[in-house]
């Protein structure tokens, strides 16, 4: 599965990098960075609780 951001509907509000640190964080422009874009089966419940928390639908899971 890759994790996917889209970058002009995210607001940064920071929700899925609290979800998921090791995959996630704030970039230098305030909004959310993905450190760890193809996510393996021991991330994948933490990447899709990252996802369902963004209030801007901004992150998804993609095959």
């Amino acid at each position: 599965m890759k994790l996917v951001l889209n970058e002009a509907t995210c607001d940064g509000h920071g929700q899925c990098v609290g979800a998921a640190p090791e995959l996630l964080a704030f970039g230098s422009n305030g909004k959310v960075k993905i450190l760890k874009a193809e996510i393996d089966d021991s991330e994948l419940e933490e990447a899709q609780d990252a996802c369902d928390l963004c209030p801007t639908q901004s992150l998804s899971l993609q095959p």
